[in-house]
């Protein structure tokens, strides 16, 4: 699309190049011939003739009346061809900022789903810390002891199960070390 503006650019400077050497070469025309025959231009059947610059200005005021509307309607030509080519360019422009609204709305959807994944992945690690930990206290809780001075054989909670089981109250069952725990 782009190489076509180009080219239209590139057609209309050679139409341009081309009314300005066909003014130029008109208006050395004019006075090639106005040198070469300006005897016969300026006699009159009367005998009496004008003078070089009276018929120098003549020529030039024709060549200025023929010459100056058609250079008017080349340079309009060429206003509305700029503003043809800033119309496209602003419709380019436009698509491609809608382009990147896209884009940018894309990225923002994507970065959303990149923190609720974070946000997933951290809540996982947190739990899968603490089920570890659970696991450790629990393999903890159940590592086989033997027995020692005044305490039987068996894991930590069995100790502790037949410790509570042989206290007479809830309240005396609650003190870890045998002792009643205090209100």
């Amino acid at each position: 699309m782009m190489d076509k503006a180009w080219q239209k650019i590139h057609v209309m400077e050679m139409i341009a190049v081309c009314v300005l050497l066909g003014t130029a070469w008109m208006y050395l025309k004019a006075y090639w011939d106005f040198e070469h025959n300006y005897q016969t231009w300026l006699a009159n059947p009367n005998g009496e003739g004008m003078s070089r610059a009276e018929a120098l200005g003549l020529s030039g005021d024709f060549l200025g009346g023929v010459l100056n509307p058609i250079l008017s309607f080349f340079s309009l030509l060429a206003l509305l061809f700029t503003l043809r080519l800033q119309r496209r360019e602003l419709t380019a422009t436009m698509e491609e900022l809608k382009k990147s609204t896209v884009a940018a709305e894309s990225n923002v959807r994507l970065f959303t789903e990149q923190i609720a994944a974070q946000r997933l992945d951290a809540f996982e690690n947190t739990f899968f810390s603490l089920l570890k930990l659970f696991n450790n206290t629990f393999e903890k809780i159940n590592e086989h002891h033997d027995a020692e001075a005044g305490q039987p054989a068996g894991t930590s909670l069995q100790r502790l199960m037949l410790h509570a089981r042989s206290q007479p109250t809830l309240e005396a069952a609650r003190g870890v070390d045998g002792r009643p725990q205090r209100d």
